[in-house]
């Protein structure tokens, strides 16, 4: 029996649970280790960065074992358990590895208290090095083991061949969803990719679509209008192995293409000020204090002064992490996505406001591995890390970029 978010009744685990691995004798085993009691920091790494090395499985906390079989609970005091395993998750294994943590609470006849079921995801080929051991470790039966450095040079060779075919296939992709655009000149761009994609994710069917239409007209906003173009819907832009969905976001246009191997893409415009369409933007916006930060990025927009008088709504973007969100979420994939970022080279760079402050002409792709939780939990965060090296290059920040970004993240919430 394993517990993975994608099987885990209502989102959590009972007792009885716990009691049936023990009523059915499940051995450990590649998949599974009880744990009495939590040990050492080092040793919890250990474990963590074994099971990630390897086929995943479940770390559990709180149940004696005997000759590897489990033979009772031992309830353990809660007390800043989550915490630390979670601290040891994040700070002790390189790169960080998301695990999830079930509390289960117990009660026994002498005793109290709560037993930790822990799921390590598979990541393998990309490995986790638990930091204080300064070891890559692997999972055999019944025990964590350093691997050998033929182990981690195949591994490595893995991801090479592994990101090599997932960039051939994204290439293919992207040149077909350009071709698809060809009406519109939209300049940004972000890619999402599963790491461990398969041929198919999910089959076209008409559960699929009610999903997507309820879905799609929904999630690429905060408080925006999504409008399909006249004479389109879902139905419409129905494909044999793919959706395509072009829409306006407001005034301006956007799309999203999704594959049924689970690559998204999305693109959207930004909007370009003349100087006299700027005074205008103000005064709608009610931005009387042009100096005034807390005034300037009212409603999530980034400085258009900035971006060469263009005007890059990050509320679209928190809407197309929800949705993303959502998406994989409907799929059962909790693994990390490829996430690939990319705005349209800027042109012309006579902008008055901007002058020798200008560094670079066009911006590379910026392309980040997240975990599906960060994308679910924390999806400003990849906002703030794809913003924060364009506005480095583009040579100006009126306050410190940690200001600058939480003053951002507030007025997104604040709209909420």
């Amino acid at each position: 029996m394993l517990f993975s978010p994608k099987n885990v009744r209502d989102k959590r685990i009972i007792q009885e649970d716990l009691d049936e691995l023990i009523n059915m004798g499940i051995e450990e085993n590649i998949h599974l280790e009880y744990k009495r009691e939590l040990n050492s920091n080092e040793n919890i790494a250990k474990t963590f960065s074994s099971f990630a090395n390897s086929d995943g499985g479940n770390i559990i906390y709180g149940i004696l074992e005997e000759e590897h079989k489990p033979v009772n609970i031992n309830p353990l005091d809660p007390k800043d358990i989550k915490e630390r395993l979670d601290n040891i998750a994040h700070n002790g294994i390189d790169p960080p590895l998301n695990i999830k943590i079930w509390p289960v609470d117990i009660q026994t006849e002498t005793n109290q208290g709560q037993a930790y079921v822990v799921y390590v995801p598979k990541k393998y080929p990309y490995l986790h090095y638990a930091k204080t051991n300064h070891r890559y470790y692997k999972r055999t039966n019944f025990s964590s083991v350093p691997m050998e450095r033929y182990e981690i040079e195949q591994a490595f060779k893995l991801i090479i061949e592994k990101e090599t075919s997932i960039n051939l296939v994204l290439d293919k992709i992207e040149k077909e969803f350009v071709s698809l655009n060809e009406d519109h000149n939209l300049e940004i761009r972000l890619l999402v990719c599963p790491v461990q994609y398969g041929e198919k994710f999910f089959q076209i069917s008409v559960k699929m679509n009610n999903f997507l239409d309820e879905t799609i007209p929904k999630t690429p906003n905060f408080h925006n209008d999504i409008i399909y173009r006249t004479g389109q819907s879902v139905s419409e832009s129905f494909r044999v192995n793919d959706y395509f969905f072009p829409f306006y976001q407001g005034e301006h246009p956007a799309s999203c293409i999704i594959k049924d191997n689970g690559i998204i893409i999305y693109n959207l415009s930004y909007n370009v000020y003349e100087d006299y369409e700027l005074e205008e933007f103000y005064q709608i916006n009610d931005i009387y204090d042009k100096d005034d930060i807390s005034l300037v990025i009212e409603r999530g927009i980034l400085p258009q002064q900035i971006l060469f008088h263009r005007e890059i709504n990050a509320d679209y973007l928190m809407g197309f992490f929800n949705f993303i969100s959502k998406f994989y979420d409907h799929l059962h994939y909790f693994g990390d996505l490829l996430i690939k970022f990319k705005v349209k080279g800027i042109g012309n760079c006579t902008d008055y406001h901007v002058g020798s402050k200008f560094r670079q002409r066009r911006l590379e792709p910026i392309e980040k591995v997240y975990s599906s939780e960060i994308v679910q939990d924390k999806p400003f965060n990849i906002i703030k890390d794809f913003f924060n090296p364009i506005l480095i290059g583009f040579g100006y920040l009126p306050i410190d970029s940690d200001t600058f970004f939480s003053h951002v993240e507030h007025n997104l919430l604040v709209r909420q």
